[in-house]
């Protein structure tokens, strides 16, 4: 391997790299234009993984929302101002029995979604059998706040003997 260079005092204009009797001619240019490629491939890579980082820790730092479910049922919690109460109860509306929630003042209803059974084999909803119903709610303000649900057929008499649902939210 031969290397050559070519041009005035210390600036070379063109390395020529002899290999094998073959000639390959690199000139200056070519080599910052490479050197530029190769910081700005190690610039990205570097933002790329600062990047990754500062999500890892987002996501770490956030705390999940707590699940309240017919456990819960009468149960008194505390959460702070703002924050975002998850409460999921089983329903079956296919038999005509669903919960009717009701959401004292300083309680907003972020979001309400059935989610129903799927067969494990082929995925699809499973008539008949009992889902899930979940609800997000809002502590809007300070105080006492209470969400309640009966679950009934919407046609029949309210009885005593219709399941029913109460958290308590101590909001501060």
């Amino acid at each position: 391997m031969t290397i050559a260079w070519r041009g005035e005092g210390g600036n070379a204009a063109q390395v020529n790299l002899a290999f094998g009797g073959r000639v390959t001619k690199i000139s200056k240019a070519t080599i910052e234009e490479k050197q530029m490629d190769d910081r700005m491939t190690v610039a990205v890579f570097v933002v790329l993984v600062l990047l990754a980082g500062a999500t890892l820790v987002a996501a770490c730092g956030r705390k999940s929302a707590t699940v309240y479910t017919e456990a819960n049922n009468n149960d008194t919690v505390a959460a702070k101002v703002g924050a975002r109460i998850v409460v999921t109860l089983k329903e079956n509306p296919t038999t005509g029995y669903s919960w009717k929630m009701k959401f004292s003042p300083g309680l907003s209803l972020v979001s309400s979604k059935f989610i129903a059974p799927k067969s494990s084999q082929s995925q699809t909803q499973l008539a008949g059998a009992a889902g899930k119903h979940t609800w997000v709610v809002k502590a809007d303000k300070a105080g006492t706040l209470v969400l309640t649900g009966i679950y009934a057929r919407s046609w029949e008499a309210k009885t005593k003997n219709a399941a029913s649902f109460s958290l308590t939210i101590n909001a501060k």
